[in-house]
This record gives C-alpha cells, structure tokens and sequence, in this order.
C-alpha cells in the first residue's frame, strides 16, 4: 500500500503516518540547529574544530528541507527512483547539501586525527557525489557506487572505533559515543535515501517501521555526536 495517494499534481494526501514522520523530522531539525549553533559557539570558546561539526548539521538540515518538500509537497510513491522535472531538481540538491556535509566531517577528521590518509576520504567523498548525481540519470554506475557507499558511510564509524581501541578513559568512551551515534544517524539516512528504499520496500512492516526509525535515528545520533565531541 503507497504512503502517498494522488490527487492531481503537487497535491497529495497525507495519512496519519504521514504526519507522524512529518512532526519527528521537524523535530529532528531543530535539535540540529540547536546543535549546529552550539558546535559553533564552541569553536569560538572551547574547540575550533566544532565549527566542522556545526557545519555538517547545517548543511544536513538544507539537504532535509529538501526531502520534506520532495516527500510530502510534490510526492512521490516510496521506493520510486526515476526522477524528472523538480523532483530532479531536489534530488540533486539533496545529493550535493548532505555529501557537503559529510565531507567537512571528513576533512576534519583527516586534518586533525586521521592525517596518514592525505584526504584520501575527503576525495572519495567528492567522488560519490559526482557519481551519485549521474546515477539519477545512468542508474546503471550503481555497481561502482555500492561499494564506493560502503567506504565512505562506514569510514566514519570505523575511525572512531579504531580512534577507541587505541586509547582508554574518557577519550575511549566519547570516541565509542560518537562511533554508535554516527552508524545510527547513518542508518536514520539509508532509511529515507530512495537509492536504498528500492531494496526493501517488499520487506512486510519495514516501510512503516522506517517512517519513525529514520527520523528517530538521526535525533539520537544527533544527540550522541554532540556528547561524544571534546569539547577542549
């Protein structure tokens, strides 16, 4: 059954899910500004590199806006992957707000923590959001976007986790607070990506259950990341 039933164009009607996951998103934006203004507070007092941080949730919050308006304005059916004509359009915008995003956590990890890999997944970061906005139109590059997902989502998770077997006390324990609230707030987006939706929209109950876990996800993530970060 489609979340989404057509009454003619850019005019559709919403159900009681619909407006659930509506209210849990706007919730989920707000706690991401207030986040992104405290990270960016705390660079000008306790730690520069918050403002890497503040960054990445603002810009995730313009690619979210962008998703809103593409879900629950214009709509389409879930798991619906052909984009045309606006829907394209904030695709694309999407595509380009959260990747800018995860390329600043990128570029702050690999200045200040990760510096062996010479910016190796700053760069891999570009190139998935190149690749990934020519999929809209040649789906068939996805069998070299997979993988390129993979590297690039897990990446973060992996060097905190690593970042947490290498040391001990407090360090250890934030590093594994951001670890898990990075893989949940990861796993709050490949719930709502349409690239992945395609996978398991046949899967019984796991369309419902991603209404409430994506957005619900991506609040405690949100909220983990913000208490894992030193704040020196």
């Amino acid at each position: 059954m489609l979340f989404y039933e057509y009454i003619s164009e850019y005019n559709i009607r919403l159900n009681t899910l619909d407006y659930i996951e509506i209210i849990l998103w706007i919730i989920s934006i707000v706690i991401m500004a207030i986040l992104g203004i405290k990270f960016f507070l705390m660079s000008k007092s306790l730690n520069k590199n918050a403002v890497y941080i503040g960054t990445f949730f603002f810009w995730f919050i313009a690619g979210r806006i962008c998703r809103l308006i593409a879900k629950f304005v214009i709509g389409y059916e879930y798991g619906f992957f052909e984009f045309t004509g606006t829907l394209l359009i904030l695709a694309i915008m999407y595509t380009l707000t959260t990747y800018i995003g995860l390329f600043f956590i990128y570029l702050f990890i690999e200045r200040e923590i990760l510096k062996k890999t010479h910016y190796l997944f700053s760069i891999l970061v570009i190139v998935a959001t190149v690749l990934s906005i020519i999929n809209y139109s040649y789906p068939a590059i996805m069998f070299i976007l997979t993988p390129l997902y993979a590297v690039v989502l897990l990446g973060l998770p992996l060097i905190f986790l690593n970042l947490a077997r290498q040391t001990s006390g407090s360090i250890r324990r934030n590093a594994l607070i951001v670890a898990i609230g990075i893989i949940l707030f990861e796993l709050g987006v490949a719930f709502d990506v349409p690239e992945a939706a395609i996978y398991w929209i046949a899967v019984p109950g796991l369309p419902e259950f991603t209404k409430f876990a994506s957005p619900g996800f991506q609040i405690i993530g949100s909220l983990m990341i913000y208490r894992g970060f030193p704040k020196q």
